[in-house]
């Protein structure tokens, strides 16, 4: 048997990246992301045996498939506001209207300001 990705040993490998790009490809839809990798790694270990008095090496494969997507999240916002910041003779900064009083201070019923 000769030994390819294509041969039958490998075909829980082949079904598991399947199954894992099918849904890595729909959580993409669904969260709307434009990139993600999906990777399939393969462990080869070999040991040694012995057949017929001789040793030989029997190769055992483990493999992982990895699906990464890095979903970012943001809220951005801009304050426009028609004012201006001065400087008080105490230090501080306030804010002023650039066009004149457009919202006085009222005086609040009960409230003795």
């Amino acid at each position: 048997m000769e030994l390819t990705l294509d041969s039958d040993i490998f075909e829980e490998l082949k079904t598991n990246f399947n199954m894992m790009l099918n849904k890595l490809l729909g959580e993409m839809v669904e969260t709307n992301t434009p990139e993600a990798v999906l990777m399939a790694k393969v462990t080869v270990t070999l040991d040694d045996v012995v057949k017929g008095g001789d040793m030989v090496k029997t190769p055992h494969f483990q493999h992982k498939v990895i699906s990464a997507m890095s979903i970012k999240d943001s809220v951005d916002g801009t304050i426009a506001v028609l004012m201006y910041i001065v400087k008080t003779q105490r230090g501080v900064f306030e804010m002023r209207s650039l066009y004149g009083d457009l919202f006085p201070e009222k005086e609040i019923e009960g409230a003795g300001v």
